[in-house]
Order: C-alpha cells, then sequence, then structure tokens
C-alpha cells in the first residue's frame, strides 16, 4: 500500500464508493463489534440453559436467535451510534 491509501495510523483509508457508502473495513468493524458481545452471550446462555442438547443442536439454536437478532436489533442501532464514523467528511476521497 502506498501512503495515498494509508490513514496516519497505519490504518487503511477507508474507499468511499461514488455513492457515498462506507468501506467495507468499517462495516466489517461494526459486525465484529454487534457480533462478538452477542455470539459470547449466546453461547453462554446455551451452554446454561440447554446442557443437554448436542453442540450441533445448541449451534442451531444460537443461530436461530444471533441472526435476526442481528439483522433486526444490533445491525440497525450499531449504524444508527457509528453514522457519524460511517459517513464522515474527514473520509472523503482526497485529490
Amino acid at each position: 500500500m502506498n501512503s495515498s491509501t494509508m490513514s496516519r495510523v497505519g490504518v487503511p483509508a477507508p474507499v468511499h464508493r461514488p455513492d457515498g457508502t462506507p468501506a467495507k473495513w468499517q462495516l466489517a468493524a461494526l459486525s465484529f463489534a454487534g457480533l462478538y458481545p452477542l455470539v459470547t452471550l449466546a453461547s453462554w446462555a446455551a451452554t446454561a440453559w440447554l446442557p443437554w442438547l448436542s453442540l450441533p443442536a445448541r449451534t442451531l439454536v444460537m443461530v436461530a436467535v444471533v441472526v435476526p437478532t442481528m439483522t433486526y436489533v444490533v445491525t440497525p442501532a450499531l449504524q444508527r451510534l457509528a453514522n457519524p464514523w460511517l459517513h464522515c467528511a474527514r473520509h472523503a476521497a482526497r485529490p
């Protein structure tokens, strides 16, 4: 990577598309921020409350809970909170 594609702190500079969508690394970071605590909580709960189920069955229950929760609750909330960061004017492409 050359200096024009790196930020001052060594993080890849966001590459915004002409339609204004955020960089993929920003979306990946946002997904991680929502998924990690949710999966950790779901794993703990499934192990505590469903110990008699096999691992594949517990995983199925976890996925059935985590995916809709991420889709309809966590992701929209995180996008609202991170909107200034996702669409910050200083991230605009430089000439």
